[in-house]
């Protein structure tokens, strides 16, 4: 029985032994696959690069608030225009019996503003002067002023579409034609062509005012 005994215990301590062979075995080999593992992770590891100023900018970004800022500063301007227009036509001399029209012997064409007339001097004798007043008078019923000048901000704030410059050029021709059409009604629709093409007026027009012009 002692001999059984001790045999008995010696397989347990052998066990115990190759038990803890096995673990110690086993951690050295997790051990080493860490280490492993990590050795790969700083090998692998991606190289931090400093970029430029420039290169962290959204120049997408910077481009559209470029236009945005050009295009109000356009908008500014044209107010200050309508501003500057309305004071310089206030300061020209009356007409002897129509309040709205006024006198100018620096321009040569003629040309409505809102609710004023600008004639030159030298017509006021023409004899087709009531013509072109009629005409202008027609612009000023019809309130185009307003359609010009809402035209002139919308061209201002999409200053960098071209088709806005074709749609501009149409409208003006529109109301021309509008005018044109309502004078004919009135009067000598061949005398009316005359003067029209005796006052064809080639100078270049301020997109703020409805000039005396054919309209082809």
């Amino acid at each position: 029985k002692g001999d059984q005994k001790s045999d008995q215990k010696n397989v347990q301590e052998n066990v115990q032994e190759n038990v803890q062979e096995n673990l110690t075995e086993r951690q050295e080999a997790i051990i080493e696959i860490i280490v492993e593992n990590k050795s790969v992770f700083l090998i692998e590891r991606p190289e931090i690069i400093e970029l430029k100023w420039y290169e962290t900018i959204d120049w997408f970004l910077v481009i559209v608030i470029l236009i945005a800022v050009i295009s109000v500063i356009k908008v500014g301007i044209r107010i200050f225009k309508i501003v500057q227009l309305t004071n310089s036509i206030q300061k020209l001399e009356k007409h002897p019996t129509e309040k709205n029209i006024r006198i100018t012997e620096s321009e040569t064409h003629v040309y409505s503003f809102y609710k004023w007339i600008i004639l030159p001097k030298k017509l006021l004798k023409s004899e087709n002067c009531s013509v072109l007043i009629q005409h202008e008078k027609v612009h000023i019923k019809q309130k185009h002023t307003f359609d010009l000048v809402s035209l002139s901000f919308i061209s201002d704030f999409f200053w960098l579409n071209p088709i806005i410059k074709l749609i501009r050029k149409d409208i003006n021709l529109n109301l021309e034609f509008m005018v044109d059409d309502e004078i004919t009604k009135q009067e000598n629709s061949y005398s009316y062509q005359k003067t029209l093409l005796n006052f064809n007026q080639n100078q270049t027009q301020n997109i703020l005012t409805n000039a005396f012009n054919s309209s082809d």
